[in-house]
């Protein structure tokens, strides 16, 4: 339905603004279809809407979803600006990738270059990370982390946590 929309939008001379392009990457994202996506993400560009965080976010989404997760690294790193959606983006893609060394890279980044506060979607993606890769010493250092900021009530930490603690073999009952 979006895509119909945004054609006949199209046909009618109305052109596309940021949410449009949101809302077309996504819908893209979620039906896997990257030569679209790559077609609006060019679209975006010509009319200047990839300087938008906004928009750049899904694009990135869909590439790491397609398997072109190098595309959005580039995009990523092109960014003028990043919000906490692109980091957790990129660093869910890599780790999905098995590269846990720039998954821990980019957490630190994440504090470091763009002084984010990591939020539960970052550190469970990192404790995902700590617990493929068995890095113990920084899951137990994530773990006072996620103490520290309050989120060991979240569900999401909380699986992550187990799902490390477990495959670390440190999971005692």
């Amino acid at each position: 339905m979006a895509l119909e929309l945004f054609f006949r939008m199209r046909e009618s001379g109305i052109e596309p603004n940021e949410f449009s392009f949101v809302a077309l990457l996504t819908t893209c994202g979620r039906m896997l279809e990257l030569e679209l996506g790559f077609q609006v993400h060019s679209l975006a560009r010509k009319l200047g809407y990839l300087s938008s965080t906004f928009a750049a976010n899904p694009f990135m989404a869909l590439c790491d979803k397609c398997g072109y997760l190098e595309d959005a690294l580039v995009l990523f790193d092109e960014m003028p600006e990043r919000d906490i959606a692109s980091w957790n983006t990129v660093i869910a893609g890599v780790v999905n990738e098995l590269m846990y060394d720039k998954a821990f890279e980019l957490f630190r980044d994440m504090r470091r270059v763009d002084g984010f506060r990591v939020d539960q979607f970052a550190l469970s993606n990192v404790l995902n990370a700590c617990a493929r890769c068995s890095a113990l010493k920084a899951g137990r250092e994530i773990h006072a982390r996620v103490l520290k900021m309050g989120f060991e009530n979240n569900l999401s930490v909380n699986d992550a946590l187990i799902a490390f603690y477990t495959k670390c073999g440190e999971c005692h009952i």
